[in-house]
């Protein structure tokens, strides 16, 4: 499966279980951009994590067209694509074209006023990762 056929069926699918329009348009153009990126032809199964990990730290995600800093909610949105989850890469697993999710994991789903906590609901002070504290880390391999 081709990211650019993946992407007509992703964009039906959102349709389908019934998400608001503007959740819709909202993904076009972030799967656009990452289709652009790895090249319109890329094969699903070809995308490593660290192709989805370099894109997410590329001015495609980072820069507007004029070269100006994203709004971080932009930036956000656009990693949620490549995420795990409820995903793009998430709806291709279960749609059989890929056997895994190349998406960075991202188990940092609130923070707290102790810190960061986890999907498991622990607190995860040994690494910060949330986005409000100082020691955020970058989900993308090291040396990449």
């Amino acid at each position: 499966m081709r990211l650019s056929n993946a992407t007509t069926h992703f964009t039906r699918q959102l349709a389908a279980n019934g998400c608001c329009l503007h959740t819709q348009k909202a993904y076009v153009p972030d799967l656009r951009a990452l289709a652009r990126w790895l090249g319109q032809d890329a094969a699903l199964s070809a995308i490593k994590p660290s192709d989805l990990a370099r894109h997410l730290i590329s001015d495609a995600v980072l820069r507007t067209s004029d070269g100006s800093p994203r709004k971080a909610i932009t930036i956000n949105r656009t990693k949620s694509v490549c995420r795990g989850g409820r995903s793009f890469f998430a709806f291709c697993v279960e749609s059989g074209w890929i056997m895994e999710n190349p998406g960075p994991a991202d188990p940092v789903v609130a923070c707290s006023a102790n810190g960061p906590v986890t999907a498991a609901g622990s607190n995860a002070r040994s690494q910060p990762v949330c986005p409000l504290s100082s020691g955020q880390q970058d989900d993308y391999p090291e040396g990449s």
